[in-house]
C-alpha cells in the first residue's frame, strides 16, 4: 500500500526533483499532471511514467539518490524506498537553502503566487530571497532598454517613484538600464520591488548590481525558477520574462528597440491577457522605435503614472491602500487566511454568479469574493476556477474567466 505523506514532505520531494540538473520544469509539470500527486510518481510503472521512462533522466534521478540504475521503478517496495530517499534528500536541500536565506515554494504550495497559477507554462517551483508580491496589492512590471537614454532614465524614475509611493509593487529583471533604474527608484521612494532573475537567486547578475540586489532582497524579494547556483545564461532570460509579466497586472514599456528582449516580455504579457502601457518617444530615436510601434498596434499611452493608477483602480483594485511595513514583515509578504473545505460548493456558486459572457480578470473575481467573505483564501479561489474550467462550467483564457454559454450551472 502506498504511503500517505504530509504537505511538508511533498515540498521536500519537490525540492529534490527541482534540484536534479537535467530535469526541467516541463517534464516535472507533465509528470505531476499525469501522476496526480508527487508520491504517486514513485509507484507508477516505469514505462508509463514521464519522469522515469527516459533512461538518461532515470539515471540522473537514481544517481542523485545513490540507487542502482538497474532498479525498475514501479511497485510498492521500490516506490517506498524512492519516496523515503527523496524526502530525506529534499529535507537536506531545504535546510541548506534556508541557511542561505532561500525559501522554496512548489507550484502546489499555498504560498505560490496566484497570478502564476493561471500560466500554462508556470514554474514548477520558485526560489525566493526575501518575499513574494502580495496577492491583494497591484503590481506593475517596468521594462525597457538596457542601454537607455537620459530621457528614458528620467521617465523611468518618474513612473517608478510615483507608483511605488502609492503602494504599487514594481516587478522587473534587475537588468542594466530601465529595469535596474526603476527598481532602485522604487526602493528610494519607500516602495517594494521584486527582481526576477535568469539565474539562481544566490547569483547576482549583473555583478555591478550587488548593492541593488541586496536592497531588493530587503525591500521586496529576489525570485527565480532556477535552482540555486545556476549561472546566468542568455538562453534563460526569455523564459524568466514570462514570470515578470505573470507577476504583474500591468506592463509598462520605457524605451525599446523593435527587436529586443522587451518585445519577448510584451508578447508573453499579451498572451497572458495583461494590459500594456507604453511611454512614447521621438520618431527619429531608435530606442523609441519599439515603443511607437506598440502604440500603433493599440497599446495604451502612458502619459502619466495617474493613467496606470486609474486603470488599476477601475479594473482590479478599487479601494486598495498601501499596507504598513510591519504587516508585510509579519506575513513575509503573503496575506492568506484559513477557509473551510465545506465552503467550496458555496464558493463555486458565488464565482459562477460573478461571471457572465464578458471575461473577468482573476484579481477582480478574488476582490469581489472578498467583499462577502473577508477570510477567503487566494489559492482556493484559483483552485476552484481551475476545477470549474475542467468541468466545463466556465471558460478561461490566461488570467481571464467567463461563463460557458453552452452549459448551465446546477
Amino acid at each position: 500500500m502506498k504511503k500517505t505523506i504530509m504537505e511538508e514532505e511533498r515540498t521536500k520531494i519537490a525540492a529534490f526533483l527541482a534540484s536534479v540538473e537535467g530535469v526541467g520544469r516541463r517534464i516535472l509539470l507533465r509528470t505531476l499532471e499525469q501522476c496526480v500527486s508527487l508520491e504517486n510518481v514513485f509507484y507508477c510503472n516505469e514505462s508509463e511514467n514521464p519522469l522515469f521512462c527516459d533512461k538518461k533522466r532515470k539515471e540522473l534521478i537514481l544517481g542523485s539518490l545513490r540507487m542502482d540504475y538497474s532498479v525498475e521503478v514501479g511497485g510498492e517496495k521500490v516506490g517506498d524506498e524512492l519516496l523515503e530517499r527523496s524526502i530525506a534528500a529534499g529535507d537536506v536541500l531545504l535546510r541548506e537553502w534556508k541557511i542561505q536565506g532561500i525559501d522554496f515554494y512548489p507550484c502546489f504550495s499555498e504560498k505560490y503566487p496566484m497570478r502564476l497559477r493561471c500560466l500554462e507554462d508556470h514554474p514548477f517551483g520558485l526560489f525566493v530571497k526575501g518575499g513574494l508580491p502580495e496577492e491583494e496589492v497591484p503590481a506593475v512590471a517596468i521594462i525597457g532598454a538596457r542601454a537607455c537614454s537620459d530621457y528614458g532614465k528620467k521617465v523611468t524614475e518618474y513612473f517608478a517613484g510615483e507608483l511605488a509611493a502609492k503602494g504599487v509593487r514594481i516587478i522587473s529583471g534587475m537588468a542594466r538600464g530601465i529595469d535596474g533604474i526603476g527598481q532602485k527608484k522604487a526602493i528610494d521612494a519607500g516602495g517594494r520591488t521584486f527582481g526576477v532573475l535568469g539565474c539562481g537567486v544566490d547569483v547576482c547578475y549583473p555583478k555591478e548590481h550587488r548593492r541593488l540586489y541586496d536592497a531588493i532582497s530587503e525591500h521586496g524579494g529576489i525570485i527565480s525558477e532556477y535552482r540555486p547556483g545556476t549561472a546566468a545564461h542568455h538562453g534563460l532570460f526569455p523564459e524568466r520574462n514570462r514570470i515578470i509579466s505573470g507577476l504583474a497586472d500591468v506592463i509598462l514599456v520605457v524605451e525599446a528597440r523593435k527587436r529586443s528582449g522587451t518585445y519577448i516580455t510584451v508578447t508573453q504579457a499579451l498572451e497572458q491577457g495583461k494590459e500594456i502601457f507604453v511611454v512614447p518617444g521621438r520618431i527619429t530615436d531608435a530606442l523609441s522605435e519599439g515603443c511607437n510601434h506598440l502604440l500603433g498596434e493599440g497599446a495604451a499611452l502612458a502619459s502619466s503614472p495617474e493613467k496606470i493608477l486609474q486603470f488599476l483602480n477601475s479594473r482590479f483594485y478599487s479601494g486598495w491602500k498601501k499596507e504598513k511595513q510591519s504587516d508585510f514583515n509579519k506575513s513575509n509578504g503573503m496575506f492568506y487566511s484559513a477557509m473551510q473545505e465545506g465552503n467550496e460548493g458555496k464558493m463555486r456558486k458565488a464565482i459562477y454568479g460573478l461571471l457572465d459572457d464578458t471575461p473577468k480578470h482573476l484579481n477582480q473575481i478574488f476582490e469581489e469574493l472578498k467583499r462577502t467573505d473577508s477570510e477567503i483564501l487566494p489559492g482556493r479561489v484559483m483552485e476552484q476556477l481551475t476545477e470549474m474550467v475542467c468541468d466545463g462550467q466556465i471558460l478561461g483564457h490566461g488570467c481571464y474567466f467567463y461563463r460557458n454559454s453552452s452549459r448551465f450551472y446546477n
